[in-house]
């Protein structure tokens, strides 16, 4: 009995030690390394933030091929870059050494090397962004005794690893393995995910791609007047429709207030008329003319529906009498039912909007991703067929992001002499404009205090000063009102070439004359809710890489090239020309020629 006991007791011990809740990451890098670089950047950085630090238990070890000695009492290194690394290496080495929240020194390493660890100003910014004390850390290089300390046991933790012939070393678990190091350099969320047997939901994808093969349906579940399904629809959904429609099932489902009620209009009369509208549409026409009628019925403002909504559902070819009979004679009732049916047998209780669901099935990780990219989603996980995405008129669309700065002159001088002049020349090229109004600034964000009773809020720090941030928040708050490119140029124009663009009235002036919701705009300008918009800005900038070095920045298809930037402050338009393909260029493209640039 006692062997019997012995044998089960070790069976369950081994089949427990499969189920494994995290992995430890032991990351031995150099701060001025570009392989190091390279790593973090590609490899770890992007699948930390897509598997999560609950799997992922993280510890850095800058040091790499230095060498030490003592002299005085305090121990001196030379680095395998020159001093320029050592100094990077000991600003790591006291963050890493003075902050156990792993995620805010984990955003730190990845921002700090993905600009310059031997420059103050960056390590600066990068230490505020990660919500890292900067005075404590720049105490801590300064007091050499203490930062030369830390750096020391960074260099006792390297030479006590079996091998570090290559740096970046990554070792699983305290153990190093050439091939784990092999496929970390070449794949490490596999290797993350293999070593957690495919646990975290992101790990899953292969599987849900194979079951998503031959199923292309698209459920969407919005809010019509919900300002994130607005701005996933018009910028999201509706431009990969137009292209991949025919390949795709897509459910529109408009999301009723009030579960189970289909007396609803005492709470919001004008949101629950919409709501019947876009359910008669959806139920009376096709799925391509009901999106498109959809796409457009999703910038109509509240205080003028009525008429916006008929206009709407002419460009679409619905035949607006008969949406009205749908609402009048009560047939819209039984659809509100269906609607309720279909939100409450979804598989999992839907609890933000825009809801994506692929295949009848949520998951997390696709909702993540399409609703940051649904193009990409789409040709990833529902059509699995390359040859569908590689279509000229879809790998060629057009998109132009534009980093700039409402107080900038370089950013005035670009909108008022480059681009609004030929805009209507450009606009019908151009499939989408991105306006991004955050430049060089930075932003902390502070949460409650719930012991002093404070309220969360966010500091900006402008490059222009705080006027230039009050007017890149207006700004920001004015184009969350997603008006669309034919809107939102000129109207950045009109705020730009005014002597002040950071005043409220200016921004306010303009407004009004491109048909905003001045009340909306206001309650935004005044409230955290522009402060959010404003991060979000700040986000979307701080993702571009390289990092931007001169404002305003122009990217291209999400990507940024130097010649392309010299190129489009000198000339715009023929860049942009040079650009279009597969389209019949407009003539404003007439014996345009590219810029030549000298470095």
């Amino acid at each position: 009995m006692l062997s019997e006991k012995v044998v089960l007791f070790v069976f369950f011990g081994v089949f427990h030690t499969t189920e494994q809740a995290s992995v430890k990451i032991s990351v031995f890098y150099e701060t001025l390394c570009p392989d190091s670089r390279d790593f973090i950047l590609e490899q770890f950085y992007p699948s930390y933030k897509n598997i999560g630090k609950k799997f992922i238990d993280i510890d850095f070890v800058p040091y790499g091929h230095a060498t030490e000695w003592k002299e005085n009492g305090t121990w001196k290194f030379t680095c395998q870059h020159g001093p320029e690394e050592c100094f990077g290496n000991l600003y790591h080495s006291c963050a890493l050494a003075l902050n156990s929240d792993k995620d805010a020194t984990t955003n730190f390493v990845n921002c700090s090397m993905g600009g310059d660890p031997s420059s103050v100003k960056s390590l600066e910014e990068c230490s505020k962004n990660a919500d890292i004390s900067w005075e404590d850390l720049n105490n801590c290089y300064k007091d050499t005794e203490k930062s030369s300390e830390y750096l020391h046991e960074n260099g006792e933790k390297t030479r006590a690893v079996e091998n570090t012939k290559f740096i970046p070393t990554i070792v699983l678990n305290d153990k190093f393995d050439e091939n784990n190091q092999k496929m970390a350099l070449n794949d490490f969320e596999k290797l993350i995910c293999d070593s957690l047997n495919n646990e975290p939901e992101i790990c899953q994808k292969q599987q849900i791609q194979a079951e998503m093969a031959h199923e292309m349906t698209v459920s969407l579940f919005y809010k019509p007047f919900g300002s994130d399904s607005i701005e996933f629809i018009t910028k999201q959904l509706f431009p990969t429709y137009k292209i991949l429609g025919n390949l795709l099932k897509l459910e529109l489902v408009p999301y009723p207030k009030i579960l189970g009620n289909v007396k609803m209009n005492e709470t919001n009369p004008i949101e629950y008329y919409a709501t019947i509208i876009h359910a008669c549409a959806i139920n009376m026409y096709s799925t391509e003319e009901s999106t498109e009628f959809i796409n457009c019925a999703m910038t109509t403002k509240d205080s003028n529906f009525k008429e916006d909504i008929i206009e709407c559902s002419d460009e679409s070819g619905l035949n607006w009498n008969d949406i009205e009979r749908c609402y009048k004679t009560g047939q819209y009732q039984k659809l509100l039912k269906q609607l309720i049916y279909r939100i409450e047998h979804v598989d999992r209780k839907i609890e933000s909007f825009p809801t994506i669901i692929l295949s009848n099935k949520f998951n997390k990780t696709i909702q993540v991703e399409a609703k940051s990219n649904f193009k990409s989603s789409i040709c990833e996980f529902v059509l699995n067929e390359p040859e569908y995405c590689n279509r000229d008129e879809f790998t060629n669309a057009l998109k132009v992001t534009i980093y700039y700065e409402s107080l900038c002159p370089d950013s005035v001088r670009f909108i008022g002499r480059q681009l609004y002049p030929y805009w209507n020349d450009l606009v019908d090229y151009i499939d989408e404009m991105e306006l991004v109004p955050y430049g060089k600034a930075t932003h902390i964000f502070y949460q409650h205090n719930v012991t002093f009773n404070l309220p969360a809020y966010y500091e900006f720090s402008c490059q222009h000063g705080q006027e230039e941030c009050k007017g890149n928040k207006y700004q920001a708050c004015a184009l969350a009102q997603n008006k669309g490119k034919y809107v939102e140029v000129p109207l950045i124009f009109c705020i730009m070439r005014n002597r002040n663009p950071s005043s409220f009235n200016v921004v306010k002036n303009c407004a009004e004359r491109y048909r905003l919701d001045i009340s909306k705009l206001k309650a935004c300008c005044d409230s955290i809710e522009g402060d959010q918009l404003l991060a979000i800005k700040g986000e979307k900038t701080w993702e571009l890489e390289p990092n931007i070095y001169f404002v305003p920045t122009i990217a291209f298809n999400e990507k940024f090239d130097r010649t392309t930037q010299s190129q489009s402050l000198q000339d715009f338009v023929a860049v942009v020309c040079s650009k279009i393909q597969n389209k019949t260029k407009p003539t404003i493209c007439d014996g345009k020629q590219l810029p030549l640039i000298d470095y």
